[in-house]
């Protein structure tokens, strides 16, 4: 099996473009495959053309257009299985859903590895797609 084939996929929403980069940065350098969007919506359209399996919807919680608990919500009917760690800079870990993991900002990039990491293992996994594709990152706007 090719390392592309075993990596697993992030998808990255922030509306904060230097947050996204940065978290981006860190998942890749560990060995995952991210995409990468700037809001719910964004998120919700790329992850429904991306053909391959999506395993981790890591996600801030309060951004324009629509927010991170409704993106997952929605990703969660589309994409059953598909883990989720919400990050958010106010401390609204009580309002988290069964099952997502919450990470607060500010946060150090092992302590986001960890907690992906700790997301995918509880996560319930499926099928896995077709061979990823050779490109590593995709900003959608």
């Amino acid at each position: 099996m090719a390392l592309e084939e075993m990596r697993q996929t992030v998808l990255v929403v922030d509306d904060d473009c230097s947050i996204r980069q940065l978290v981006g940065a860190i998942l890749e350098s560990h060995g995952f495959l991210v995409l990468l969007a700037q809001d719910g919506i964004a998120a919700l359209n790329l992850a429904r053309e991306y053909p391959q399996k999506i395993d981790i919807l890591l996600s801030d919680v309060e951004m324009p257009r629509m927010d991170g608990f409704t993106l997952w919500r929605t990703l969660a009917k589309e994409r059953p299985g598909i883990g989720c760690v919400i990050m958010s800079g106010h401390s609204n870990e009580g309002e988290i859903p069964v099952g997502v993991a919450f990470l607060a900002k500010p946060f150090e990039g092992e302590k986001l590895v960890l907690r992906v990491r700790q997301s995918l293992r509880k996560a319930v996994t499926s099928q896995p797609g077709p061979a990823l594709p050779s490109s590593s990152k995709a900003d959608v706007a």
